[in-house]
C-alpha cells in the first residue's frame, strides 16, 4: 500500500521531482518501513527521510540498494537519476562527501548506518555541511601527523639503542597523505567505508572467530588502515553480523543472497578499541570475545569453510574483501 507522502519542496527542479517520485514508488513497492529500509540498505532512517522528502538528492549507491530491495529493474529508472544529477551538479558539490557527512551526523544522534544537497537546502544547511567536511579533514590530517610522529619517534629510539630488529606487522607505519589521496583511509576516516574499495582488505587478517549455529563470524582487521569490520561465512539470506567498538562504533553486514557478507569498517586505531562481532540467525545469536587492542592481538588461524547446501547457496554479491 502506498504511503502518505509529504508535499515536495517548491525549489526542486522537474528532474529532481521525478527522481523523488521514482524513489517513493520503489519504497512503496518494497513494503518496508523506514527502519526496515535502513537496516536492509545500510543507510540511516534520517537519510531516507531526507531523500524521500526531496530535502537531499539520493546517492547512486543508495539508489541502487533501494532498487535491489524493492525488486525494481534499474535500466528504465537510471536515466531519471542521471537527469536529476545533471540538473543539481552545478551548485550541490560532491554527493558522496555530503552523504558521508549526513551519515556521521545521524550516527551521533543514534540513528544508525549513509546525498547531494537538493533545491530546498538553503544557506544554513550548506554552511553546516562545509563545517562538517572541514572538521573531518582536520581530524584525518591530525591523525596522520600524530601517527607518523609516533612512528618516527619509536624508530629513532630503536636506532639510538642499536636495535637491529625488523619491524613486525604491528609496527607498520600509518598511511601517508599520498596513499590517502590514492583512495586509502586511516582510523576514523575509514568509518563506514568498504574495506575492499579502499584497499584495506589487502593486508587484512582475522583476529578471532566464533560459530552461531552453522554460521561463522569473524573480526577482520587491517593494520595499515587501523580499521576493522565484521564478516560472516556459511550463512543464509537474512543472517547478519554486527561489529561494535568500546567507543560506540557500529556497522552491520547482512546476507541478501548467497552465503557470505562483510560490513563497512569501524575505527580500530585506539589501544582500547574493544572490538566484538555478534551474529544473528533465526535460530539464535552469538558473539566473539572482545579484542581490546587489535594492533597487538594474535592472528586467528584461517578457517576452511564449505558453502552451505540448499536454496541460496551461491556466491555473495559482496564478494571477498581479501
Amino acid at each position: 500500500m502506498a504511503g502518505r507522502w509529504r508535499r515536495l519542496p517548491e525549489g526542486l527542479s522537474a528532474e529532481e521531482r521525478e527522481l523523488v517520485e521514482v524513489l517513493r514508488g520503489m519504497k512503496d513497492r518494497s513494503g518496508l518501513s523506514l527502519v526496515e529500509l535502513a537496516t536492509r540498505t545500510l543507510h540511516s532512517k534520517s537519510s531516507w527521510q531526507r531523500w524521500l522528502n526531496g530535502e537531499r538528492l539520493v546517492t547512486e549507491e543508495a539508489f541502487r540498494r533501494l532498487a535491489e530491495v524493492s525488486g525494481t529493474d534499474l535500466e528504465p529508472v537510471l536515466p531519471v537519476f542521471a537527469a536529476a544529477m545533471s540538473q543539481g551538479a552545478g551548485d550541490t558539490g560532491d554527493a558522496d562527501e555530503v552523504a558521508a557527512t549526513d551519515e556521521a551526523a545521524d550516527a551521533d544522534d543514534g540513528e544508525g548506518p549513509g546525498g547531494l544537497a537538493g533545491g530546498s537546502l538553503g544557506r544554513t544547511g550548506k554552511w553546516r555541511q562545509l563545517r562538517y567536511l572541514a572538521l573531518m579533514m582536520v581530524i584525518v590530517a591530525a591523525a596522520a601527523v600524530l601517527g607518523f610522529a609516533l612512528w618516527s619517534g619509536r624508530s629513532s629510539e630503536a636506532a639510538q639503542a642499536g636495535s637491529t630488529a625488523v619491524p613486525t606487522a604491528t609496527t607498520t607505519p600509518p598511511a601517508t597523505a599520498a596513499s590517502a589521496a590514492a583512495g586509502g583511509c586511516l582510523g576514523v576516516s575509514c568509518t563506514g567505508l568498504d574495506p575492499k574499495a579502499t584497499g584495506c582488505g589487502d593486508d587484512a587478517v582475522t583476529l578471532i572467530t566464533a560459530n552461531v549455529q552453522r554460521m561463522t563470524i569473524h573480526v577482520r582487521y587491517s593494520a595499515h588502515c587501523r580499521a576493522a569490520w565484521a564478516k560472516l561465512t556459511s550463512a543464509t539470506p537474512g543472517d547478519s553480523a554486527s561489529i561494535t567498538t568500546a567507543r560506540g562504533g557500529h556497522q552491520t553486514a547482512l546476507v541478501h543472497w548467497g552465503y557470505d557478507a562483510y560490513s563497512p569498517m569501524v575505527d580500530a586505531s585506539a589501544s582500547d578499541a574493544g572490538l566484538q562481532v555478534c551474529g544473528e540467525q533465526s535460530a539464535g545469536r552469538g558473539c566473539t570475545q572482545v579484542i581490546t587492542d587489535p594492533a597487538t592481538a594474535p592472528v586467528a588461524p584461517e578457517l576452511l569453510t564449505a558453502p552451505p547446501s540448499g536454496p541460496g547457496a551461491t556466491a555473495s554479491t559482496a564478494g571477498p574483501e581479501h
